[in-house]
């Protein structure tokens, strides 16, 4: 029983043929919090990112992408590489949602803070850490267009710090 259940539940993935899909965009994000109130936070950001992936079902798609996360010229850049899920609606203009859970690669100028226990710690980096966004989009013949909140975790020597921002993407699908 618990086979036939299994396959009743995947064999809609594969009935439809499955098509790729290709993405590149831009976009700009602000932040809006962080872990720590009295920490001065991340400055808003500039992003580039591509996504690739197959449209498993004409509502579900899956794929892998990575971004480019820009802070300024006092951060390093940021860059998650995570996977793409995507619910998609139908139409001329396709509503779709989407996941994008991951991992950021970041790694810090070198840096002394003083610990909570009040030692110094010098000579550490920050690392990247967890990493997601979700939110809403839209496509239209070869355009999209999406919003969504980000959440970018740096792992320190002492804690993770997670920021948070919500942004837009405009971009191309490409054939």
């Amino acid at each position: 029983m618990k086979k036939l259940t299994f396959l009743a539940l995947i064999i809609p993935f594969f009935s439809i043929a499955q098509t790729k899909y290709l993405q590149a965009g831009a976009g700009y994000s602000i932040a809006i919090n962080h872990s720590r109130p009295y920490y001065s936070g991340l400055p808003n950001e500039f992003a580039a990112e591509i996504a690739g992936g197959f449209n498993v079902s004409k509502v579900f798609s899956f794929g892998i992408g990575a971004s480019y996360l820009a802070f300024g010229k006092r951060y390093n850049p940021y860059i998650p590489v995570y996977a793409d899920i995507k619910i998609n609606g139908s139409g001329k203009v396709k509503p779709y949602i989407f996941v994008q859970p991951g991992y950021g690669f970041y790694r810090s100028e070198s840096k002394t803070l003083i610990n909570q226990g009040g030692y110094y710690i010098s000579g550490f980096h920050s690392k990247g850490g967890f990493y997601s966004n979700l939110g809403v989009g839209v496509s239209f013949r070869v355009f999209y267009f999406q919003i969504g909140h980000r959440f970018i975790t740096f792992d320190d020597p002492d804690h993770p710090r997670t920021y948070s921002s919500v942004g837009f993407t405009a971009g191309v699908l490409i054939p």
